[in-house]
């Protein structure tokens, strides 16, 4: 008999949110760039390009238009126009929703963001949104699975603030060993026969007289 046992599995972790909000920053304080945040055991890093040289900022307050109740990192007004978010172990992700804030949305304009994904430096899909305001949420549809990076882009990237990136941890398929089990039990019984011979006594005498067994 031959067994062929084949375990796959294939699933997906808890929801997670990445948030500047629990990092112990204070309001206006300069980040690095790259900037790094952890969550559920997981490093990301957030990334400035395409512009004059700057670090990430935390803001929980704008006086400018009066935003309030602000948690977000972002690029002050210096112009950047590439933005990755990747995790540091190239581990892939089931990106969900993020949390954009144009706090400078008083003055008319908005970002206008194309947000890419990657897979081994590939991308597949492209969405646009654009964020009007605060608290402006963008929804990734179902080609953001499984990626090891996303990039936010646009012409002036200055200001926008971004926070609560929701993702789900991508487990890959683990394909337990192919076990091959061949199981042949010939058990083989040979009759056993008990037999019982007779003892005849040819006894003629009990001296110098043969005792015959058969």
């Amino acid at each position: 008999m031959t067994l062929h046992l084949i375990f796959l599995l294939v699933f997906s972790g808890l929801g997670q949110t990445i948030t500047s909000d629990v990092q112990g920053h204070t309001n206006g304080q300069s980040l690095a760039n790259p900037c790094r945040i952890v969550n559920n055991s997981e490093t990301f890093w957030f990334t400035l390009f395409g512009g004059a040289t700057t670090n990430h900022f935390y803001r929980t307050a704008e006086g400018s238009c009066g935003g309030g109740g602000l948690s977000h990192i972002y690029s002050r007004r210096i112009a950047q126009t590439t933005w990755p978010i990747e995790p540091a172990s190239g581990n892939e992700v089931d990106l969900g929703s993020m949390r954009f804030d144009n706090v400078f949305a008083c003055f008319v304009f908005n970002f206008d963001l194309s947000v890419k994904d990657f897979k081994n430096n590939v991308s597949t899909e492209t969405q646009t949104f654009s964020v009007t305001g605060i608290n402006s949420i963008f929804t990734s549809n179902s080609n953001f699975n499984d990626v090891e990076k996303i990039i936010i882009s646009s012409s002036n990237l200055g200001n926008l603030g971004i926070n609560n990136i929701n993702w789900v941890a991508v487990i890959t398929a683990v394909v337990a060993p192919k076990v091959s089990t061949t199981a042949t039990s010939s058990i083989t019984s040979t009759p056993a026969t008990l037999v019982h011979k007779k003892l005849k006594d040819q006894v003629h005498g009990l001296h110098g007289q043969v005792f015959k067994i058969s």
